[in-house]
């Protein structure tokens, strides 16, 4: 696991919402009010987030199915049926409450929105089946089959929004790719967890393995980048202590995630006490790189010590 192929890291790197700032030509809505806060990174946190909830649902919807940390399971795709929703509304009209100031006035990031909203309509609706009927397999068959395309949906929103929002005045391209990379971090946790569900589900087919282990390798990369940072990718060491803090207890916390991960692909047979350990696990990385964001978010306004970090700025992932 520790060698890294090419192709992984190249696509570790691939960072599409950095790349497409740079030649962005709608960014239109900045130009007039850069000067004010109006929730760049916030906006960015947002849309990154529904990443994660795409690949949440899937996760909890196999876990929920089999029986694994069931009170758990459904409690994550409660979170995700109702904050998917939340921050669509938030990216299009604004939300006070998360920073995110004024409604979208950019028209094709309104079209994005909507969207991405009707690849979620399907999607939530089978969340709500299963949030009563957990075994419910026509729903269960809907969320596996779609959640990738609500994936795609949302990180091409993501990229659009991180275009329109960078800027020297408020939100600049290299905090947009940290951004970018824990945002990442947090929706490969639920990505790695659902496909080690479906694993031991019982699909063993190369594909299924070959997918947990390049995902794996990036999340490994990843990890160590945002800590020691990668000069080759423009990225600087965690910038402050408390984010290198909390990126290193990640990096161990990881160390055991990763061995679990590993009796996975290795065995065809695996305990259920590793199967509740190892989504547990993966939900608590999960948080923890969600809170690592927000601290990115707040580096990119250059707030204070003295500001309320985890209070009232932490709306999004409360």
């Amino acid at each position: 696991m520790k060698t890294l192929t090419l192709s992984a890291v190249a696509l570790a790197l691939t960072l599409p919402t950095y790349s497409a700032i740079a030649g962005n030509t709608d960014a239109k809505v900045v130009e007039v009010l850069a000067v004010e806060d109006i929730g760049a990174a916030e906006r960015v946190e947002a849309a990154a987030l529904l990443r994660v909830l795409s690949q949440e649902t899937a996760s909890a919807a196999c876990h929920m199915a089999h029986d694994i940390n069931p009170e758990e399971s459904r409690s994550l795709m409660v979170e995700a049926k109702g904050k998917f929703d939340l921050y669509l509304d938030a990216l299009q009209y604004g939300n006070p409450t998360m920073n995110i100031i004024g409604k979208e006035q950019n028209r094709k990031t309104i079209l994005q929105i909507e969207n991405l909203r009707e690849a979620w309509a399907p999607v939530v609706k089978a969340a709500a089946t299963l949030i009563d009927d957990p075994k419910n397999e026509a729903a269960l068959k809907l969320i596996k089959a779609e959640n990738e395309s609500v994936l795609e949906d949302a990180s091409r929103l993501t990229t659009k929004i991180a275009g329109e929002y960078s800027n020297p005045a408020e939100l600049m391209q290299a905090d947009v790719m940290l951004l970018d990379f824990t945002a990442r971090q947090a929706m490969l946790t639920q990505k790695m967890a659902k496909i080690a569900c479906e694993i031991w589900v019982g699909n063993r087919d190369a594909d299924r393995i070959e997918l947990l282990q390049s995902t794996m390798q990036i999340y490994d990369l990843t990890l160590g980048a945002l800590l020691n940072g990668m000069p080759a990718a423009g990225i600087q060491p965690a910038p402050t202590p408390e984010i290198a803090s909390r990126l290193e207890k990640a990096t161990q916390d990881w160390k055991v995630i990763e061995s679990e991960l590993e009796f996975v692909l290795a065995n065809e047979v695996v305990p259920k006490e590793m199967k509740e350990t190892l989504y547990h696990d993966l939900n608590v990385a999960m948080y923890d790189m969600e809170k690592i964001e927000h601290m990115y978010v707040v580096f990119a306004k250059h707030i204070t010590d003295d500001d309320d970090v985890d209070g009232a700025k932490n709306a999004l992932i409360d």
